[in-house]
């Protein structure tokens, strides 16, 4: 029931239906018992009795888990129910929050269905949230449009507003000034520090007003 390393989940459509499933992380194919670098897991040990079911299930969902985009996180959470849902501790994001109409909808998708692990120890988005740098203002309100959902019902499970600045972080690559071309230059702080503090105190007036 454990892996040494992270669990990775993409996201698939099959029979029309759209799922989520293991995947190797280095080309997103689905992983099988047969692939010499796969880890088994068994969960179907979880169908055994009530007593080891109670047991396991607490130690599979301990795990760090990776996901590919916002998509494959909605579709996990989705599949895996309310109460698994809150057994998670540790879940790290890698890609899917920059794009247009359709990409803001699915990341709206996936906080929405976020806001049922308010037990949650670290949120990690590895990836940008936007693809090219703006001001840190203009990029905190992208995000806090867009996943407000969780924030706001995490901070109101722990009786603290602001309480999800605490698990949530970022990749540096967001702040880097000199990474990426420049979305209106004359408003982009001049270091990496700046920007970062400026992002993260703006999140912090939304979280708390």
């Amino acid at each position: 029931m454990t892996d040494p390393d992270s669990i990775h989940i993409v996201s698939k459509l099959k029979m029309y239906r759209n799922i989520a499933y293991r995947a190797r992380p280095s080309t997103g194919e689905r992983m099988h018992a047969d692939d010499p670098n796969h880890v088994a897991l068994s969960p179907r040990l979880l169908h055994i009795n009530k007593q080891v079911r109670n047991e396991a299930t607490g130690i599979l969902y301990s795990h760090t888990f990776d996901f590919a985009d916002t998509e494959a996180l909605a579709n996990f959470l989705t599949m895996i129910g309310p109460s698994n849902r809150q057994r998670l501790r540790t879940l790290r994001l890698y890609g899917g929050w920059c794009g247009g109409t359709s990409t803001s909808l699915r990341n709206q998708k996936a906080m929405m269905a976020l806001t049922g692990v308010t037990d949650l120890e670290c949120f990690r988005s590895v990836c940008r949230l936007d693809h090219v740098v703006v001001p840190p203002e203009d990029l905190t309100h992208t995000f806090y449009r867009q996943a407000h959902f969780f924030l706001d019902v995490f901070g109101q499970a722990k009786g603290k507003r602001g309480a999800a600045l605490n698990i949530i972080r970022f990749s540096d690559e967001n702040f880097d000034v000199a990474s990426h071309w420049n979305h209106r230059p004359e408003k982009i702080p001049k270091t990496s520090e700046e920007h970062k503090a400026r992002f993260h105190r703006e999140l912090r007036r939304l979280l708390n007003s």
